[in-house]
Formats: C-alpha cells, structure tokens, sequence
C-alpha cells in the first residue's frame, strides 16, 4: 500500500512538473507575433528562472556557425560587467568556454569555474565572476541555430537542470523558427507589392507620355 501511495505520488510530482515546464512554452507561443527581440528577453528570463542561475544570455548562430548575435543579456550581468564595448556579434573562435558548446557541438557544465578544466581562457577584464556554468546549444536540421546560457547558480546544476534547458530551449525555437518565418514570408510579400506598385506607376507614366507624344505629332 505504501509503495502504491508512493508511486502516486511520484506520478502527481510527475504531471505537476510538466504542466510547470509547459506553462512557459504556452506564454511564449502567445508572444509568438512579437518581435523578435521580444520573444528573446522572454526565453531568456525563463531558462535563468526554471535553473535559478544569476545570470544568462541567448542568442542566435549564423549560418556557417562562426559568428552567435547576441539578444539578450541578463540584466544583472549588464550592471555588474564593466565592459566598456559590449559587442552584439561574437565570433565562435574567440569565444570561452561558452563557445564549447557550438565548438564541441554539445552541452557544456561547469561546475566549478575556479578548477582548471579543457578550453578555459579566462575571464576579460571587467567581466562579472563566474562560479558555475551550462551552455547549450540548439539544433534545427543538422545545424546549431541558438544557444542559450546560464551561470552562478547557487548550487551546483544537476541532470534534471540541463533536461529542463535543453528541453525548453528546443521547443522555443519552434515557436522563434515559426514567427521569423512568418515575418520575413510578410516582408517578402510587401516587396513584392512595393515592386508591383512602382513598376505600375512606371507604366501609368509611359503611357501617359506616349499619348501626350501622340496627341503633339496628330495634324487633328
């Protein structure tokens, strides 16, 4: 009996946790016709939120993977680095150990910054101290696209801590592939009627000077 009182607890625990992990994805599919810029500061307030991280980033991967744009920074670390030149486009080459993650193709914990480990390069001048650290990074078809990360968690990050991102992280970029999609398919389509519009004024004004030109040239 008490195992099966267990067990029903464990599976309440269960649903009580996915409906948790959900809630945020349902938000972000009601932001979904925001601008990008948007949708970014809200994936990033949530995957510091859901690991209890102190600070994070998330950004997106250029095309040959060698370059991330930065969204979104955590408030907190803009206030505490003092950085004077906060570049928007970080090559992946010369990147931390953050960039291990695009580098490595896969997700990067550190648990403790302080220890010597593989790819550590320090931190520049200026720049908020870190204690701990998860970057991951995101594929679509093949190619990583975003990475989103997080740092100085109180405790160290767990298993369940890197499911939870990962698993976020991979469906908000359904909903952020969706809207980019429908955005530029809308920038597309009002190019499209622009050309329309200035190739019919074209043609209005052509023949408005043909039949001028023939009005002068007629004896009648």
């Amino acid at each position: 009996m008490e195992d099966h009182e267990k067990t029903k607890e464990q599976l309440n625990d269960e649903v009580s946790n996915l409906k948790r992990n959900l809630e945020p994805l349902w938000q972000l599919v009601r932001l979904q016709d925001e601008s990008l810029k948007v949708l970014a500061d809200y994936v990033l307030e949530q995957i510091t939120a859901m690991s209890t991280s102190d600070y994070g980033f998330y950004g997106f991967i250029n095309t040959d993977e060698t370059e991330m744009t930065i969204y979104s920074w955590s408030k907190e670390a803009m206030q505490e680095c003092q950085i004077d030149e906060k570049p928007i486009v970080y090559p992946i080459a010369k990147a931390g150990v953050w960039g291990d993650a695009i580098r490595k193709r896969r997700t990067i914990v550190i648990n403790d910054y302080n220890s010597d480990f593989e790819g550590k390069r320090g931190l520049p001048e200026g720049h908020v101290s870190l204690t701990r650290l998860i970057s991951i990074p995101v594929f679509s078809k093949g190619k990583i696209v975003s990475v989103g990360a997080v740092a100085n968690k109180k405790s160290q990050y767990t298993v369940d801590d890197v499911r939870n991102l990962e698993t976020f992280l991979s469906n908000a970029q359904i909903i952020i592939d969706r809207n980019r999609f429908e955005k530029d398919l809308m920038n597309h389509q009002q190019d499209l009627e622009r050309m329309v519009e200035e190739r019919t004024a074209e043609l209005k004004q052509a023949q408005k000077e043909l039949l001028e030109a023939t009005s002068v040239m007629s004896p009648y």
